[in-house]
């Protein structure tokens, strides 16, 4: 069951009015920050590890391309590893033909709107005044599906939402490099 905020409330009113001893509520606390650093420590060992394991399956698999079509470079009772490629595509910092035909695809498309100005000030117009047509039947539209009553219970669905809400506790943990 999900606590309500009027309970979280009066559990945080308790906790403040009755102070806990300083060391059992730093031993909780300094526990989580302890595991929480470990998980970092162990997340970076990962990633390196990570590198190393693909180093070594490029090698297997290369090996296995030769003997087999397998994909499998380990297995064991506990996993297999499957080596997957995934297609990554240069952006343009990454490629001076992308920058340069960027550029010119904008230069481009500049010089085809300086040359279809005059006709492209008309469509803007026409789309202008259709926007505006749609604007008024989509306010006649919102009248006909409109209603005081209908108003009156989706003003007390947000506020029995309102009303409902609750406090969930987290920790947010910040380490020091």
């Amino acid at each position: 069951m999900i606590p309500k905020k009027s309970e979280i409330n009066s559990i945080k009113s308790e906790l403040q009015s009755d102070v806990l001893p300083e060391t059992e509520t730093d031993q909780a606390i300094r526990k989580f920050v302890q595991l929480k650093a470990k998980m970092n420590e162990f997340n970076q060992q990962l990633e390196s590890a990570e590198l190393e394991a693909i180093s070594e399956a490029l090698t297997i698999q290369q090996y296995n391309q030769e003997h087999s079509k397998n994909n499998i470079v380990y297995q064991d009772s506990v996993a297999k590893v499957v080596l997957c490629f995934r297609q990554k595509y240069p952006n343009v910092k990454d490629s001076v033909e992308l920058a340069r035909l960027e550029e010119n695809i904008r230069s481009e498309e500049v010089s085809l709107m300086k040359k279809n100005s005059l006709k492209l000030r008309k469509l803007d117009e026409q789309i202008s005044e259709l926007e505006n047509q749609i604007s008024q039947l989509e306010e006649q539209k919102e009248k006909l599906t409109q209603s005081k009553n209908m108003a009156a219970m989706e003003a007390r669905y947000q506020r029995i939402i309102a009303e409902s809400a609750y406090i969930v506790p987290k920790l947010v943990v910040h380490f020091k490099k």
